[in-house]
This record gives C-alpha cells, sequence and structure tokens, in this order.
C-alpha cells in the first residue's frame, strides 16, 4: 500500500505523519527513534554549555531564531527579548511591529493607534516602514513568560503525539542514569 501498514513494521506510520491539519510536516525531535547513547550528548555537557545571551543579539538574528525554531524554547527567547527592545507581535497580520523614534502617532486612544510603524517583512528580510492603523487588542500580550537563559536540554519541545512518547522514554532514562 505504500503508508506502512504491514503488520510488524517498526517504522510505523503514527511516528512520522503528525497531522493531516498539521501546519508543518513532523520535525525530527518529534519522531519517536532510538538513539544509540554515544549520540545522547546533552545529558553530559548542558551544564558546561554558556548561558545564551540574547540581550547582546542582533534584531536580524532574534526574528531568524524566531522564525526557524517554531514551538521550541529559542522561539520564546527571541520573542521575549524582541518584547523587551519594544516589538509587539500582531496576532492577526502574523507581524512583528515597533513604534519607530522620534515619530509620533497620528491617532492614539485607548484601543487602536494610527500613524508610521517599523514592520519586519519576512520576504525581504529587513524592517520596513509601513502607515497601518494598530488595534490594541490584536496585538500578543507583551506580558511574555520570562525566558530562562539556559534551553532546558533535557525535555525538548515536542508535537502532541511524540510528547507521551517521549516522557516516558526519559523517565526510563532517567531511572536508569540514577542507578
Amino acid at each position: 500500500m505504500g503508508l506502512a501498514f504491514v503488520k510488524g513494521n517498526s517504522n510505523r506510520l503514527i511516528y512520522r505523519f503528525q497531522s493531516p491539519f498539521a501546519e508543518m510536516p513532523c520535525r525530527v525531535q518529534d519522531i519517536d527513534m532510538f538513539v544509540p547513547n554515544e549520540y545522547l550528548t546533552n545529558i553530559h555537557i548542558r551544564e558546561k554549555l554558556a548561558d545564551i545571551k540574547t540581550d547582546k543579539y542582533s534584531e536580524e538574528l532574534l526574528f531568524w531564531i524566531f522564525y526557524s525554531n517554531p514551538n521550541d524554547h529559542m522561539q520564546m527567547m527571541a520573542a521575549h527579548e524582541l518584547y523587551k527592545r519594544l516589538w509587539k507581535y500582531h496576532i492577526e497580520e502574523k507581524i512583528w511591529l515597533t513604534r519607530p523614534r522620534n515619530i509620533d502617532a497620528r491617532v492614539k486612544n485607548q484601543t487602536y493607534e494610527e500613524g508610521t510603524f517599523m514592520v519586519w517583512d519576512t520576504e525581504n528580510w529587513k524592517k520596513v516602514a509601513r502607515d497601518l492603523k494598530v488595534e490594541y487588542s490584536k496585538l500578543h500580550p507583551s506580558e511574555y513568560p520570562p525566558a530562562q537563559h539556559r534551553p532546558t536540554y533535557a525535555e525538548p519541545s515536542l508535537g502532541s503525539i511524540a510528547r507521551p512518547l517521549f516522557q516516558e522514554f526519559f523517565r526510563a532514562l532517567m531511572s536508569v542514569l540514577s542507578t
């Protein structure tokens, strides 16, 4: 049949196929695969890794981290740093925007702001000035959870299918390592 439904096949479709409604294909870290102990280096080196200092990164790098690491801790750290730099995420337009320095809004009240905004253009990968009317209710809340400066390598962000399998594997691995 071509879909790996053969009985007894360990390479089952459920471990590779996320959902027909998924916005992106299953990532490698979301697939339940056996990894030899020689390749599990994170548990040995995670305490030796340098802290991630997002405050020293350029905005271009922060946007690259945000867009290239969906549903990941690094995406959260980049978003947190962008919020600290006064960028806001528009939920409906799916764009990052900020007020340019020294340019006041033409109209500003309790529900919206109208004027020139700097918008991050993902196609040209640069800041672009645009005239917008921004309703505050359509912006992601800037009370973003505080970012940790060291990613948690022990439990990476996983998709809904692989998460229970990974958690079971992780508990078994930790019990073996603790003995």
